[in-house]
């Protein structure tokens, strides 16, 4: 029975994990389609309203979506799951029809004060109307996960991102395409696909139940919904700060970069997904944590290294996916390869405010380095331009990485160093300024990245024998 039970849960997290990453690998593919399909100014556009509407998504949701999972064994255990996800849904409908009626208003007081009414303007009314659907989406995809309605869960996750591809391509084969047909392409998509997620967990519908989800589902929801609010803050501000300092080509050339880091989140994505519920599970465990410090000090290596060669071979992938005109985004490459060292380091490192559930703390640090991140984006990016954005994202990502490991460490004792993690990233750091901002040959980027990678991993394995003699 245990082994079954093992079995089930092993084949469960295979099936999930491998739908998210076809998803993941679906969606990247229709970049190359819209690279090829539209100039980089509109690329631009297109980035900061889908930015934009997943911001939106996020406040609307207030968070219901973590509610969900966390409460989701307890009230079906106690048979009140209809409850919990028909008083969720019903609010989120209600909250996302009052979303419709805003939309709507801006819309009328536009088109009545402004003269020629065009559309970019046209562009932001049908993304922001797509609002509504991603919020169904979003909580019935969640239902369909925990409720393990694996080919329904199939059909929905795989279906948006096929329908995104499809549509693309006809984009990609029309020669008269235009921002405003992706847009309604857009539309169409998260409409249909939203439409088809309630149909698929109507069985838990009860009109009879109250509104508004019980006390204590709004109490853990709230805080939970800032914590994703302000994860999807940080990346849409940053996107304000480009289109401020520079323009709508730049911002393009920001979003290709961004869509470039996908080489690099997918596989540590994979493994943070593998060995996180691990480690909250066995942490408190003394052979574990020694255990664990080396395993996390090789993967660290292991992806400063992936870091390191996607970052040489830059213009090369670039040219190969994106085509020739984004080569300009090599810039903003190695500041958003950088992001995610840093955030893989605060998951992995300093998981200390998750396991004491201080969660004020991680929200307190990201506002502030938020602020700060911006802050240093537009002082450089004014005195040096796209390089002083680049160093600014880099700059502020790193202090942030640090503040929080130390918080993190401080909150739960863990036999943890630090310092070395932070050294080794810095260097990475540093590695990815040279390699990005400074224009050097393939071949002599080659061989730093040979001497310096060669460089860290003596340093990790002296590292790791020190601390194996010590404990």
């Amino acid at each position: 029975m245990l082994k079954l039970s093992i079995s089930n849960i092993g084949g469960e997290a295979i099936f999930f994990s491998a739908v998210t990453v076809i998803s993941r690998i679906l969606n990247f593919l229709c970049f190359p389609l819209l690279a090829r399909s539209f100039i980089v100014d509109e690329i631009g556009i297109i980035d900061i309203h889908i930015t934009c509407v997943m911001f939106v998504s996020a406040i609307l949701l207030i968070g219901l979506d973590s509610a969900l999972i966390r409460y989701h064994s307890e009230y079906k255990k106690n048979e009140r799951l209809n409850l919990l996800i028909s008083s969720s849904i019903m609010l989120l409908a209600l909250i996302s029809a009052a979303a419709i009626v805003g939309v709507m208003i801006i819309y009328i007081t536009i088109n009545h004060w402004i003269d020629g009414f065009n559309y970019i303007t046209m562009n932001s009314i049908l993304f922001l109307a797509s609002i509504p659907s991603v919020v169904m989406f979003s909580i019935t995809e969640i239902l369909l996960r925990l409720e393990l309605r694996k080919v329904k869960y199939l059909i929905l996750v795989l279906g948006l991102n096929f329908s995104l591809l499809i549509l693309t391509s006809f984009l990609y084969l029309n020669s008269s395409r235009t921002v405003e047909m992706y847009s309604v392409c857009f539309f169409i998509s998260y409409l249909v696909f939203g439409i088809l997620g309630l149909y698929f967990v109507r069985d838990y519908f009860d009109l009879s139940q109250f509104l508004i989800p019980e006390r204590e589902i709004l109490r853990y929801a709230i805080p939970m919904g800032l914590v994703s609010i302000v994860g999807i803050f940080t990346p849409f501000v940053d996107r304000l700060a480009i289109i401020s300092i520079t323009d709508s080509k730049m911002l393009g050339m920001y979003a290709a970069a961004a869509k470039l880091t996908v080489l690099m989140s997918l596989p540590v994505g994979i493994f943070q997904t593998a060995i996180i519920p691990i480690i909250i599970r066995e942490i408190n465990n003394y052979d574990f944590q020694k255990k664990l410090e080396i395993l996390l000090r090789i993967y660290l290596g292991i992806i400063i290294t992936l870091s390191i060669t996607i970052v040489s071979f830059d213009k090369f992938l670039i040219d190969h996916i994106l085509g020739v005109n984004y080569r300009d985004c090599s810039v903003f490459l190695a500041p958003l390869i950088f992001s995610v060292i840093a955030q893989t380091n605060i998951s992995l490192f300093g998981f200390g405010t998750i396991m004491t559930e201080k969660i004020k703390f991680k929200l307190y640090l990201v506002v502030i380095f938020a602020c700060t991140t911006t802050a240093l984006m537009y002082i450089l990016g004014e005195k040096w331009g796209v390089v002083g954005l680049s160093v600014g994202i880099i700059t502020g990502k790193y202090f942030h990485m640090v503040t929080e490991l130390k918080l993190g460490r401080k909150l739960f004792n863990i036999n943890f160093n630090n310092l070395f993690v932070n050294s080794v990233t810095l260097i990475a750091a540093c590695t990815l300024i040279v390699l990005s901002l400074f224009n050097i040959s393939l071949i002599e980027k080659i061989v730093f990245s040979v001497i310096i990678i060669i460089s860290l991993f003596i340093i990790l394995r002296i590292n790791i024998n020190s601390r194996s003699e010590i404990n």
